[in-house]
């Protein structure tokens, strides 16, 4: 975790670290919080879903509903994905593949 990703955590309002003039500490609670936030950012789980779900009070229910999000975002990458397949199919039927080419 960079400086740079926690100072915008915390200017988010997502943790609250004690200061100490410039230094700032970080509390169980905030390692947590960052933890969660890391893994549900690497789902690209979009951080207003995150902020929804660091209001729930218990570590497990929190874990369930990150569980859950990140099924709802891969279901909806894998509709993404189909509906891709599907206009290249009927862009290959049409013989124009050139907009489906990487």
């Amino acid at each position: 975790m960079t400086a740079r990703a926690l100072r915008f955590y915390e200017d988010k309002g997502f943790i609250e670290p004690a200061r100490a003039g410039q230094a700032r500490t970080y509390s169980e609670q905030d390692r947590l919080d960052v933890q969660l936030l890391t893994l549900g950012r690497k789902a690209d789980v979009p951080l207003k879903v995150l902020s929804k779900i660091l209001e729930t009070s218990s570590e497990v229910a929190r874990y369930q509903a990150l569980k859950k999000a990140i099924l709802a975002r891969a279901d909806a990458l894998k509709k993404a994905a189909d509906v891709t397949l599907e206009c290249a199919e009927v862009a290959g039927r049409r013989g124009d593949k050139a907009p489906f080419n990487r």
